[in-house]
């Protein structure tokens, strides 16, 4: 099931939710006898130990003491039913996909760092249109996106399931660089993992590089799919999410996190313990934190897809898993059409973004960019050979002798933010078919 969230789309799984009940009954069912046959004073004694506890004072130990000597089966019984059940019982969180407005990277030769985001673009479910649809777009079903020609975007990804995302372009794979297949596949690996991968900012040209997703018309010649394919027969973005296993996702996730002993669950029975109050400094003029990220030809019809910009200093991660491990009977796939804003305007009714800000001018104003880094040892896929082969925007620009995008010039030096992990801070009709 896919759903529009706020500006971006999130995928859930809803057969998994009954599937993963399950589990957590049959856990609550097995562990129940054992925790009810522990000793409570020693799971008391042991709890004690543990640093806040020894703190407390002793009118709370007392007071613990009488609790402890009060409950009953029951309320174990039922203390350890709601622990188990808690948030995953609730709900198994969705995977969030938005689209990120950026700044267009110079394709100068240089390897650049992240661009900031400059908010969300608008999505607007393709069956809520009110403009007149082509026949092939109804039948792929998403939603549609707005973007100028040599706009720049990042896609972003939230989520706390598992799961095992392919992100195409005009039917062309972004990191293996293959036409699109319904499947995942490792050789090469041609999705990313969430959670893991909180971006991508473009095409995967290189261990540790991309070039940058950057909207072009269909028809001449600068989108990827054109280039690869000869063909501008597609366009727009393509996403198909699988999701894990959800046995095997109780195993190694939900499962390691249960209360395993009485000890444990003793502090959701006892009086909570009394904590001092820490004295903070009063600071004012706090100040703001920008978000890291990540006309039509002849007969286009303001359709768009994308081309390869600028490079950009990017890691897309090996995944450690087996295809196995994803159940790939789940998977749910979104299409998203690209228009440029004539094509918004008379799909929607409604005024696309403003232009964005040039990248010159961001880095004059001496505002900043980001650099990201893992310390888990987390290994980089080597890049696509077809993907390094294309030619950016500019290239395809510079040889048409046209001066779309003679404003690339190198930036100055800019200033750096240093980011660590996890730090770049209606239902929507899914996509079944082939890109076609």
């Amino acid at each position: 099931m896919i759903d529009l969230d706020g500006a971006g789309l999130a995928f859930s799984f809803p057969p998994l939710q009954a599937r993963l009940d399950a589990l957590l009954e049959a856990h609550i069912a097995h562990g129940r006898q054992a925790l009810l046959a522990e000793p409570r004073d020693a799971a008391f004694g042991r709890l004690m130990t543990r640093y806040i506890y020894s703190q407390a004072p002793q009118d709370w130990r007392d007071r613990a003491l009488v609790a402890l000597r009060a409950l009953t089966d029951a309320h174990i019984a039922e203390a350890f039913a709601q622990a188990v059940r808690g948030h995953w019982s609730a709900t198994v969180p969705p995977l969030e996909v938005g689209f990120q407005r950026t700044l267009r990277i110079p394709d100068d030769g240089k390897d650049h760092p992240l661009p900031p985001g400059l908010g969300s673009f608008p999505l607007k479910h393709l069956d809520a249109c009110t403009g007149a649809i082509p026949e092939n777009w109804k039948a792929r079903g998403g939603v549609v996106l707005p973007m100028y020609q040599g706009e720049a975007l990042w896609v972003s990804f939230h989520g706390g399931y598992i799961c095992a995302l392919k992100l195409g372009a005009g039917g062309i794979n972004a990191i293996s660089g293959e036409p699109w297949r319904r499947g995942l596949s490792r050789q090469p690996q041609d999705y990313c993992v969430i959670p893991g991968q909180s971006w991508l900012d473009g095409f995967c040209v290189g261990k540790g590089v991309i070039r940058q997703f950057v909207a072009m018309p269909l028809g001449e010649g600068y989108t990827a799919e054109e280039q690869v394919t000869g063909r501008a027969r597609v366009g727009g973005v393509q996403l198909r999410v699988f999701p894990m296993r959800i046995e095997l996702f109780f195993t190694k996730v939900v499962e390691p996190v249960l209360p395993r002993s009485l000890e444990e669950l003793l502090p959701s029975l006892l009086p909570p313990v009394p904590m001092p109050m820490p004295s903070y400094g009063v600071t004012t003029g706090a100040m703001p934190m920008m978000a890291p990220c990540a006309a039509a030809p002849p007969g286009g019809g303001g359709a768009m897809g994308l081309g390869a910009g600028g490079k950009i200093r990017q890691e897309i991660y090996t995944d450690t898993k087996q295809l196995g491990d994803y159940d790939l009977e789940a998977g749910v796939g979104c299409f998203v059409h690209v228009v440029n804003s004539q094509r918004w305007r008379a799909l929607t009714g409604t005024d696309p973004p403003q232009p964005p800000v040039t990248a010159q001018t961001y880095a004059q104003h001496r505002l900043p960019w980001f650099d990201y880094y893992r310390d888990d040892g987390a290994a980089a896929v080597g890049g696509s050979g077809v993907l390094a082969k294309l030619k950016s925007v500019f290239q395809v620009a510079r040889e048409k002798q046209s001066s779309v995008f003679a404003e690339d010039a190198s930036l100055p030096d800019v200033p750096v933010v240093h980011l660590g992990p996890g730090d770049r801070p209606g239902s929507v009709r899914g996509w079944r078919g082939d890109p076609g």
